[in-house]
């Protein structure tokens, strides 16, 4: 596949001159085709990226309600320790300590949950902040190559028109010059 248009390579095109001084209508129209053809691909690049943005932004939002649920979960094995503290199944000692490590193995494994959860949304934060970059950088690069077209085009323009002017002044002195002969 080849490589995509990119600004430079848009300035630095050289397009042959026709015989009679204007640009090759062929080769400016290939040109142009070339153009579209790579407009239409940044485009699906820009709408892929902001596919891979919502995506990250739902996982981001799962992440946040999975801190939240091991958050309450916490608190329930808070409020299961205490219970049993009260309850008095045990010696006042032995539930105090049950409790305890009921609770720090509650701490425990929601900091590591937790962790784990930041880690992976900082990634997800990452990887969204990447591609809104890429994104952007796309969307800049293709609004400059849209206005050298459009500048080229008006070149295009103007030069055809001159040449169309010369055409017809050259064509009237020639039928000038034959109708004097």
């Amino acid at each position: 596949m080849e490589s995509l248009l990119r600004a430079r390579d848009i300035e630095t095109r050289i397009i042959k001159k026709a015989a009679f001084g204007g640009y090759s209508v062929l080769e400016v129209d290939e040109f142009l085709d070339q153009i579209s053809e790579d407009l239409e691909l940044y485009v699906k690049r820009i709408e892929e990226l902001e596919r891979k943005i919502v995506q990250h932004e739902k996982e981001q939002k799962e992440y946040e309600e999975m801190k939240n649920s091991i958050q309450d979960t916490l608190f329930a094995a808070q409020r299961a320790a205490k219970q049993i503290v009260l309850e008095g199944q045990r010696t006042l000692a032995e539930d105090e300590a049950e409790a305890e490590n009921i609770l720090n193995e509650a701490r425990e494994e929601s900091r590591r949950i937790i962790q784990e959860s930041e880690k992976i949304l900082e990634q997800s934060q990452f990887e969204r902040e990447q591609i809104i970059k890429d994104a952007e950088i796309e969307v800049k690069d293709m609004k400059n190559s849209i206005e050298r077209i459009k500048e080229d085009r008006m070149r295009f323009i103007n030069s055809s028109e001159e040449l169309v002017k010369e055409y017809v002044f050259t064509l009237s002195k020639w039928r000038e010059k034959t109708e004097n002969y």
